[in-house]
C-alpha cells in the first residue's frame, strides 16, 4: 500500500500542471476583454512557473542529496543551497519575463550567469572544498583536519593532526 502513496504523490505535479493548462485554455477561448485574458493568462504562466520551479527543486534536492553523501555535511548542504538558489533566481527571471518586465536585457543576461555559475560549479566541484579550505587558511589562520595543503615546495598533503 506505501508504494501506491508513493506514486500518487509523483503525479500531483502533472495534475496541478494539466488543471493550470485547462485553466490557460479555457481563459484564452473565453469572450473576456483581452486585457482580463492577458492579465489571467499571466497569473497561470506564473503558477504553473512557479510550480516547475518548486518540483525541479525537489528533484534536484533529492538527486544532490543522494550523491552527495560521500563528501562532507558542508559541501553537499553548500551545493544544496547554490542549486536551491540557482532554481530560484531562474524561476524569478521567467515569472519578470511573463510579465514583460522592462528589463528583457537584464533578465536573459542574469539567466545565462545564472546558469553559467552553476556549470562551473559542477566543472569545479572537486576544486572548490581545496579552495574553501584555503580561503578559510588565508582569512582565518587555522589548519584544520581534513585540509590539504601544498607548500611552496610543490609538496601536497592532507592534515592528519594538528
Amino acid at each position: 500500500m506505501r508504494g501506491r502513496i508513493g506514486l500518487v504523490a509523483s503525479w500531483r505535479p502533472f495534475l496541478y500542471w494539466f488543471l493550470l493548462l485547462g485553466s490557460y485554455i479555457a481563459i484564452h477561448v473565453s469572450k473576456l476583454p483581452s486585457a482580463v485574458k492577458d492579465l489571467a493568462g499571466n497569473t497561470v504562466e506564473s503558477l504553473f512557473g512557479i510550480s516547475l520551479a518548486w518540483t525541479a527543486i525537489t528533484l534536484g534536492t533529492n538527486f544532490i542529496s543522494h550523491h552527495m553523501n560521500k563528501t562532507s555535511q558542508d559541501y553537499s548542504l553548500l551545493a544544496l543551497n547554490i542549486f536551491k538558489t540557482t532554481i530560484v533566481a531562474i524561476a524569478f527571471l521567467t515569472i519578470l519575463n511573463i510579465w514583460e518586465a522592462p528589463t528583457r536585457q537584464v533578465t536573459v543576461f542574469l539567466m545565462f550567469l545564472v546558469i553559467g555559475m552553476f556549470i562551473a560549479w559542477l566543472i569545479l566541484k572537486d576544486t572548490i572544498p581545496n579552495l574553501l579550505g584555503g580561503i578559510e587558511i588565508i582569512l582565518g589562520g587555522q589548519v584544520k583536519i581534513g585540509h590539504v595543503i601544498k607548500l611552496e615546495s610543490g609538496e601536497t598533503g592532507v592534515v592528519c593532526n594538528i
